[in-house]
């Protein structure tokens, strides 16, 4: 009897982290993206959260994280297409500078995720899983409100609403 593909390949051999990059380019190009960036860190770190804090099956806590991987991937471009906004001219230096501080967040982030883990086991890296997820979201919707904002427009700026962008 042939077996199909994807019993063969369970689903940890899947690419979660480039489904999750192919979302975030769709998501960078909408109107709304630093929302619907947010919204996808929250539920990645819960769904990473969930998976290590409760006693699960081992396949549902893969899955889980699978999933969280896939939306917490999803704000690598959508920061990527505001530093190249923002930055108008300087964008070659301000992905330069993402790709230093991307650098020195895998650095920090597994020496802070061993201290974590060496203190409190599995569910204490899940909480902080959780709660650092909930920071980055935190930021990214302050980010977006002072954006929003409007300062120093002209009164011709300010009357038309379509020469400013939503974030």
């Amino acid at each position: 009897m042939i077996t199909p593909p994807f019993v063969r390949f369970p689903p940890c051999h899947w690419d979660w982290v480039g489904l999750g990059s192919l979302l975030g380019g769709y998501v960078a190009g909408r109107r709304y993206r630093l929302t619907w960036a947010a919204f996808a860190l929250l539920l990645g770190g819960g769904c990473v959260g969930v998976a290590l804090t409760i006693s699960l099956s081992p396949w549902t806590a893969i899955i889980l994280c699978g999933a969280g991987a896939l939306l917490l991937t999803i704000f690598e471009p959508v920061t990527r297409a505001l530093a190249a906004e923002f930055a108008r001219e300087a964008r070659a230096t301000a992905n330069g500078l993402l790709a230093t501080s991307n650098q020195l967040g895998i650095i920090g982030g597994a020496s802070v995720g061993g201290v974590v883990l060496a203190l409190g086991d599995f569910p204490l890296v899940g909480l902080f899983c959780m709660s650092a997820a909930a920071a980055a979201a935190a930021i990214v919707t302050a980010l977006k409100l002072r954006i929003a904002r409007p300062r120093g427009l002209s009164p011709e700026q300010r009357e038309r609403p379509e020469s400013r962008k939503a974030y």
